[in-house]
């Protein structure tokens, strides 16, 4: 935590890391490895270190809770950032076990999980539908899934693009845009 006023760290913590990481190789050193973003929701930030796990804390330093997500490790290691949706903290645990997680914010405790999502490094997207619901977007090798993000049951798949994906599912005015990859394809769905 850096205070931007005058650039001071104010905290710095860290968590051991899981006997699961990756190990170094050449591969992670010409292309280093793939991370997260952190996120926060004015009350705390939550961090997603791969097989690490995922690790809240308040804004004086204190850790808040931590969970695990799995062990599975593939290449570049975990990129997929965690999302905030109102009392939840969304984890796309794709590479570690093939899951999507959803976490109660406050006290780090699952609320559901949404498995079998395959070779997806994205961030899931929370995308508004023109009725004022959401829909949380979930955009994997030969499948996009549009689920309920409060419950995670799916409400809506489609065939999409047949190779790994990385970017992030975009959505503006109802539509949202799923790109992915080695040939640039992209899909654009209506909502609802």
């Amino acid at each position: 935590c850096i205070d931007r006023r005058n650039g001071e760290i104010n905290w710095d913590r860290s968590i051991p890391a899981s006997e699961h990481t990756q190990k170094f190789s050449r591969r992670i050193q010409d292309h280093g490895y793939a991370t997260s973003t952190p996120v926060t929701d004015g009350k705390a930030v939550y961090a997603f270190f791969g097989v690490s796990g995922v690790v809240a804390y308040d804004f004086d330093g204190n850790q808040l809770w931590q969970a695990t997500v799995g062990t599975g490790t593939a290449g570049f290691g975990s990129a997929a950032s965690p999302v905030v949706f109102e009392n939840l903290l969304l984890v796309n645990a794709s590479i570690e076990s093939k899951t999507v997680f959803a976490f109660d914010k406050k006290s780090g405790r699952e609320v559901w999980k949404i498995p079998e999502i395959n070779r997806a490094w994205t961030t899931p997207c929370v995308a508004a539908v023109g009725d004022g619901t959401s829909e949380l977007i979930i955009n994997q090798k030969d499948v996009i899934y549009g689920f309920d993000p409060e419950t995670g049951k799916q409400l809506w798949s489609c065939d999409a693009i047949d190779d790994y994906i990385v970017p992030v599912p975009i959505s503006h005015d109802g539509i949202v845009y799923c790109l992915g990859g080695r040939t640039n394809r992209c899909v654009a769905i209506k909502l609802g």
